[in-house]
């Protein structure tokens, strides 16, 4: 893996171009500012367990985690589903304001 791996994307908030189109997403939402709150949290959390899973991965020498079956497919399952449920609530609020 080498040095950069500090440097590689790995979950929804880790590239800061996407932190402008969340907050306009908020702007745009017919939902409710609590609902903006847990879509934002879910997605923080989310990527911090992703963050995680590919650090444990990488400490331990995972080399794919897919063909290793790794022990930490559970963290990337629940980062993977609570970005799809943060995103969703962030669509479904822009579609509800259509």
């Amino acid at each position: 893996m080498g040095s950069g791996w500090l440097l590689r994307p790995s979950g929804v908030l880790t590239g800061p171009g996407l932190v402008r189109p969340l907050r306009r997403a908020g702007r745009l939402s017919a939902l409710g500012p609590g609902w903006h709150d847990v879509a934002a949290w879910l997605l923080v959390i989310s990527s911090a367990l992703i963050a995680a899973k590919d650090t444990l991965n990488w400490l331990t020498g995972v080399q794919d985690e897919f063909g290793e079956k790794a022990k930490t497919a559970p963290l990337g399952a629940l980062g993977a589903l609570g970005e799809t449920v943060g995103v969703g609530i962030f669509v479904a609020g822009i579609l509800i304001a259509l």
